[in-house]
């Protein structure tokens, strides 16, 4: 039996709601940029919430961007699963615009 998409979202605001506010931040930009050609959707991942974005002729594959805290700096910051493991740190979570914006550009370089 598979759950809702809201069903979801809402068991994973109640344990990851910073995570999850910060994510729809940027999703929000994609919209108030005017990124026709570029998709997004709130999904999980792991137990956590994520972003998914994708070009919407399908090329490119799907970007994902996570959030996480990151202690050493006291800040979240809006991420990407990099090579080898390592977290690409995109932009502070303060700056869901700025992360929005990056997040197009990787997706409209992209290449079949």
């Amino acid at each position: 039996m598979s759950r809702s998409v809201a069903a979801l979202l809402h068991a994973l605001a109640a344990v990851h709601s910073e995570r999850l506010e910060a994510l729809k931040a940027v999703r929000a930009y994609f919209s108030v940029l005017g990124a026709k050609d570029v998709a997004c959707a709130l999904a999980e991942a792991g137990g956590y919430p994520v972003l998914a974005v994708s070009r919407v002729d399908g090329i490119g594959g799907t970007l994902t961007l996570g959030c996480t805290y990151d202690r050493r700096h006291g800040q979240w910051w809006i991420t990407t699963p990099g090579a080898n493991g390592q977290t690409g740190w995109l932009a502070l979570a303060q700056d869901p615009r700025g992360a929005a914006e990056l997040a197009i550009m990787e997706m409209r370089r992209r290449r079949a």
